[in-house]
């Protein structure tokens, strides 16, 4: 019995599926996710996001994204996509997508910075694999934002095994986004606002 081929995934094929629907391809696998995450996930993908944001903008480092920019990290023979990822936020520098380059597209270059906030119901198996695949594929720091623990694990191209880090400690941008620094506390202290605004204007260089 012959074995049917898999259906070549384009870039026109993710896009089709609209703003609202968060898909990945995995080995030529189109995989759609779709359950709604609760607000937690949300708060810290933003406040991560948001330090990232300010830091590189007022350096004119590059551009940060959200949670729905996909990664074209692997193509198929024939020029579909063989792998593709969406982190919850994601850090990309001039470098490698410069900023007069278009962003309507699905980049074929891997951003810097991949931060996955990891909820609870996510398989650490899972989680491993997909930190293997950014790394493996281009990314240079991925960084888990884990609020179950209140921790954030750092991982690096050559460097596999995590680095821990935990309240009293600082997340920084290692030689990807040298000086930047935040403390995890204020990462996951949404109550704290003073500690908040200290740190934004630590970024912004007031």
């Amino acid at each position: 019995m012959a074995v049917q081929a898999k259906p070549r995934i384009t870039d026109a094929d993710l896009l089709a599926l609209g703003e609202d629907v968060r898909a990945e391809v995995i080995d030529g696998e189109l995989m759609i996710h779709m359950t709604p995450n609760r607000i937690d996930h949300s708060f810290y993908t933003q406040r991560i996001g948001t330090y990232l944001d300010v830091f590189v903008s007022a350096r004119k480092l590059g551009r940060v994204f959200g949670d729905m920019a996909a990664y074209k990290l692997e193509a198929d023979e024939e020029g579909g996509i063989k792998g593709s990822l969406v982190p919850d936020c994601s850090f990309i520098s001039y470098e490698r997508l410069p900023a007069d380059a278009p962003i309507n597209v699905i980049p074929t270059v891997a951003p810097d910075i991949a931060i996955e906030v990891i909820s609870d119901t996510e398989t650490h198996n899972d989680v491993l694999q997909k930190t293997t695949y950014y790394l493996d594929h281009g990314v240079r720091i991925v960084w888990h934002i884990i609020p179950a623990l209140q921790e954030a694990h750092t991982f690096t191209a050559p460097h596999r095994t995590p680095t821990i880090l935990t309240l009293d400690d600082m997340l920084t941008g290692g030689e990807v986004l040298s000086g930047f620094a935040v403390p995890v506390r204020a990462i996951f202290d949404h109550a704290d606002t003073d500690l908040h605004v200290e740190v934004l204007k630590r970024l912004m260089g007031v």
